[in-house]
Protein backbone atom coordinates (compact mmCIF):
# COMPACT_ATOMS: atom_id res chain seq x y z
CA UNK A 1 0.00 0.00 0.00
CA UNK A 2 1.25 3.37 -0.35
CA UNK A 3 -0.38 6.66 1.04
CA UNK A 4 0.31 10.47 0.53
CA UNK A 5 0.99 12.36 3.95
CA UNK A 6 2.26 16.05 4.73
CA UNK A 7 5.15 16.66 7.10
CA UNK A 8 5.63 19.70 8.37
CA UNK A 9 9.28 21.42 7.94
CA UNK A 10 10.15 23.69 11.04
CA UNK A 11 12.89 25.62 8.83
CA UNK A 12 10.85 26.61 6.37
CA UNK A 13 7.54 26.90 7.71
CA UNK A 14 6.15 24.68 5.38
CA UNK A 15 4.80 21.11 4.59
CA UNK A 16 6.67 18.98 2.91
CA UNK A 17 4.65 16.76 -0.14
CA UNK A 18 5.50 13.01 0.94
CA UNK A 19 4.39 9.74 0.23
CA UNK A 20 4.52 5.88 2.43
CA UNK A 21 5.14 2.94 1.03
CA UNK A 22 4.12 -0.03 3.80
CA UNK A 23 2.08 -3.72 3.86
CA UNK A 24 0.15 -3.12 7.08
CA UNK A 25 1.27 -1.41 9.74
CA UNK A 26 3.99 -0.30 10.25
CA UNK A 27 6.51 -2.54 12.84
CA UNK A 28 8.92 -0.32 14.75
CA UNK A 29 11.43 -3.22 15.21
CA UNK A 30 12.19 -2.93 11.05
CA UNK A 31 14.58 -0.20 9.93
CA UNK A 32 12.60 2.50 7.50
CA UNK A 33 14.10 3.33 4.31
CA UNK A 34 14.39 6.89 3.17
CA UNK A 35 14.15 7.68 -0.29
CA UNK A 36 15.63 11.36 -1.51
CA UNK A 37 14.54 11.38 -5.60
CA UNK A 38 17.11 12.59 -8.33
CA UNK A 39 16.65 16.11 -10.06
CA UNK A 40 14.04 16.62 -11.82
CA UNK A 41 12.16 13.62 -10.61
CA UNK A 42 9.91 12.99 -7.59
CA UNK A 43 8.27 10.76 -4.90
CA UNK A 44 6.37 8.36 -6.78
CA UNK A 45 8.75 7.77 -9.80
CA UNK A 46 8.70 4.33 -11.45
CA UNK A 47 12.41 3.44 -9.98
CA UNK A 48 11.27 4.72 -6.35
CA UNK A 49 8.05 1.76 -6.72
CA UNK A 50 10.09 -0.72 -7.37
CA UNK A 51 12.94 -0.91 -5.20
CA UNK A 52 10.00 0.19 -2.52
CA UNK A 53 7.71 -2.97 -3.75
CA UNK A 54 11.75 -4.91 -3.57
CA UNK A 55 11.92 -3.73 0.02
CA UNK A 56 8.59 -4.73 1.43
CA UNK A 57 9.40 -8.29 0.45
CA UNK A 58 11.58 -7.88 3.27
CA UNK A 59 8.75 -6.16 5.68
CA UNK A 60 10.93 -2.57 5.05
CA UNK A 61 8.60 0.65 4.65
CA UNK A 62 9.79 3.66 3.13
CA UNK A 63 8.91 6.57 2.73
CA UNK A 64 9.70 8.98 0.12
CA UNK A 65 9.30 12.93 -0.76
CA UNK A 66 9.70 15.80 -2.81
CA UNK A 67 12.28 18.26 -3.27
CA UNK A 68 11.54 21.75 -3.67
CA UNK A 69 10.42 22.84 -7.01
CA UNK A 70 9.50 19.07 -7.90
CA UNK A 71 6.31 17.39 -8.74
CA UNK A 72 3.70 18.24 -5.78
CA UNK A 73 5.93 20.54 -3.75
CA UNK A 74 4.43 23.78 -1.84
CA UNK A 75 7.86 25.50 -2.15
CA UNK A 76 9.41 26.35 -5.99
CA UNK A 77 12.97 25.84 -7.68
CA UNK A 78 13.37 29.36 -6.20
CA UNK A 79 14.02 27.22 -3.02
CA UNK A 80 15.98 24.58 -4.17
CA UNK A 81 19.28 25.19 -2.28
CA UNK A 82 21.51 23.04 -0.61
CA UNK A 83 20.80 23.89 2.96
CA UNK A 84 16.39 24.22 2.20
CA UNK A 85 17.29 20.45 0.83
CA UNK A 86 18.97 19.21 4.14
CA UNK A 87 16.24 20.99 6.01
CA UNK A 88 13.46 18.75 4.32
CA UNK A 89 15.96 15.42 4.60
CA UNK A 90 16.14 16.48 8.58
CA UNK A 91 12.81 16.98 8.70
CA UNK A 92 11.75 13.96 7.63
CA UNK A 93 14.27 12.19 9.92
CA UNK A 94 12.78 13.37 12.83
CA UNK A 95 9.37 12.74 11.64
CA UNK A 96 10.68 8.66 11.29
CA UNK A 97 11.71 9.16 14.33
CA UNK A 98 8.85 10.95 16.22
CA UNK A 99 6.28 8.89 14.42
CA UNK A 100 7.29 5.30 14.46
CA UNK A 101 10.82 5.05 16.16
CA UNK A 102 12.60 3.19 13.84
CA UNK A 103 15.92 2.93 12.81
CA UNK A 104 16.61 4.52 9.07
CA UNK A 105 18.26 4.11 5.75
CA UNK A 106 18.71 6.96 3.40
CA UNK A 107 19.22 6.68 -0.57
CA UNK A 108 20.61 9.71 -2.08
CA UNK A 109 20.03 10.07 -5.87
CA UNK A 110 22.95 11.93 -7.86
CA UNK A 111 21.78 15.87 -8.74
CA UNK A 112 23.85 17.06 -11.75
CA UNK A 113 22.59 20.13 -13.57
CA UNK A 114 25.20 20.72 -16.42
CA UNK A 115 24.22 17.47 -18.19
CA UNK A 116 20.74 17.82 -17.58
CA UNK A 117 20.10 21.66 -18.66
CA UNK A 118 17.82 21.63 -22.18
CA UNK A 119 19.54 25.13 -23.01
CA UNK A 120 23.47 25.57 -23.18
CA UNK A 121 25.16 26.36 -19.80
CA UNK A 122 26.71 29.98 -21.26
CA UNK A 123 22.45 30.57 -21.88
CA UNK A 124 21.65 29.53 -18.53
CA UNK A 125 24.23 31.89 -16.80
CA UNK A 126 23.58 35.03 -19.22
CA UNK A 127 19.62 34.46 -18.92
CA UNK A 128 19.64 33.26 -15.42
CA UNK A 129 17.50 30.23 -15.41
CA UNK A 130 17.33 27.40 -17.65
CA UNK A 131 14.83 24.45 -18.49
CA UNK A 132 16.41 21.34 -17.06
CA UNK A 133 15.05 17.33 -16.94
CA UNK A 134 13.58 15.02 -19.20
CA UNK A 135 11.12 16.89 -21.81
CA UNK A 136 12.38 20.21 -19.41
CA UNK A 137 9.46 20.05 -17.37
CA UNK A 138 11.69 22.45 -14.46
CA UNK A 139 12.84 25.94 -14.80
CA UNK A 140 16.00 26.22 -12.49
CA UNK A 141 17.69 29.51 -11.66
CA UNK A 142 21.22 29.64 -11.95
CA UNK A 143 21.39 30.85 -8.32
CA UNK A 144 21.20 26.61 -7.85
CA UNK A 145 24.20 26.73 -9.37
CA UNK A 146 25.87 29.35 -7.63
CA UNK A 147 24.27 27.79 -4.36
CA UNK A 148 25.95 23.83 -5.73
CA UNK A 149 29.22 25.81 -6.02
CA UNK A 150 29.67 27.79 -3.07
CA UNK A 151 28.63 24.32 -1.33
CA UNK A 152 31.29 22.72 -2.69
CA UNK A 153 31.35 18.71 -1.41
CA UNK A 154 34.70 17.69 -2.83
CA UNK A 155 36.04 20.05 0.42
CA UNK A 156 33.07 20.66 2.60
CA UNK A 157 31.69 16.55 3.22
CA UNK A 158 31.86 16.07 6.64
CA UNK A 159 29.78 13.23 7.04
CA UNK A 160 31.11 10.22 9.14
CA UNK A 161 28.46 7.38 9.17
CA UNK A 162 29.10 4.24 7.03
CA UNK A 163 27.96 5.24 3.02
CA UNK A 164 27.26 2.87 0.55
CA UNK A 165 27.36 3.91 -3.07
CA UNK A 166 26.13 1.25 -6.04
CA UNK A 167 27.19 2.93 -9.40
CA UNK A 168 26.67 1.67 -12.77
CA UNK A 169 30.00 2.07 -15.06
CA UNK A 170 28.39 4.10 -18.18
CA UNK A 171 26.96 6.34 -15.78
CA UNK A 172 26.60 9.61 -18.77
CA UNK A 173 24.78 11.99 -16.03
CA UNK A 174 27.18 11.12 -12.84
CA UNK A 175 30.17 10.26 -14.13
CA UNK A 176 31.72 7.19 -12.17
CA UNK A 177 35.13 9.41 -12.18
CA UNK A 178 33.91 12.34 -10.04
CA UNK A 179 32.73 9.56 -7.43
CA UNK A 180 36.04 7.69 -7.46
CA UNK A 181 37.56 11.33 -6.84
CA UNK A 182 34.96 12.31 -4.29
CA UNK A 183 35.16 9.28 -2.14
CA UNK A 184 39.24 9.45 -1.85
CA UNK A 185 40.73 9.29 1.35
CA UNK A 186 36.90 8.65 2.95
CA UNK A 187 36.98 5.05 3.74
CA UNK A 188 33.16 5.40 5.33
CA UNK A 189 32.70 5.04 1.61
CA UNK A 190 32.44 2.30 0.21
CA UNK A 191 31.50 1.93 -3.54
CA UNK A 192 30.57 -0.85 -5.45
CA UNK A 193 30.66 -0.63 -9.07
CA UNK A 194 28.35 -2.35 -11.78
CA UNK A 195 29.89 -3.01 -15.44
CA UNK A 196 27.66 -1.61 -18.06
CA UNK A 197 24.65 0.35 -16.60
CA UNK A 198 24.14 3.83 -17.12
CA UNK A 199 22.91 6.49 -15.15
CA UNK A 200 18.96 5.75 -16.63
CA UNK A 201 18.52 1.77 -15.74
CA UNK A 202 15.90 -0.25 -17.04
CA UNK A 203 13.85 -2.00 -14.39
CA UNK A 204 15.39 -5.37 -14.54
CA UNK A 205 18.77 -3.10 -13.74
CA UNK A 206 16.98 -1.17 -10.80
CA UNK A 207 16.16 -4.35 -9.59
CA UNK A 208 19.65 -5.78 -9.69
CA UNK A 209 20.74 -2.89 -8.03
CA UNK A 210 18.43 -2.97 -5.46
CA UNK A 211 19.17 -6.87 -4.70
CA UNK A 212 22.69 -5.98 -4.58
CA UNK A 213 21.79 -3.25 -1.80
CA UNK A 214 19.59 -5.75 0.06
CA UNK A 215 21.99 -8.16 0.47
CA UNK A 216 24.80 -5.90 1.45
CA UNK A 217 22.55 -4.13 4.15
CA UNK A 218 21.58 -7.58 5.49
CA UNK A 219 18.17 -7.58 5.53
CA UNK A 220 17.58 -10.63 6.85
CA UNK A 221 13.52 -11.03 6.24
CA UNK A 222 14.34 -11.05 2.61
CA UNK A 223 14.05 -14.30 0.73
CA UNK A 224 17.50 -13.89 -1.23
CA UNK A 225 19.27 -12.90 1.95
CA UNK A 226 19.24 -16.73 3.45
Amino acid sequence: MEKNIEIYNKKENCNIKAKVFFKDLINKSNSIFIFCHGFCSGKGSDSIRIVANMLLECEIPSISFDFPGHIDSIQGTDKLKVDVCISYINSVVEYVKEEYGNSIKISFYAILVKSLLKDSFEQYKRIGKAKAGHGGKIEIPYAFYEDLVSHNLYDNYKEKRKILIIQGSLDDTAPIEDTYTFIQNKPEIELIEINNIKHHMEPEEISLITEIMIKKLDFKMCQWCE
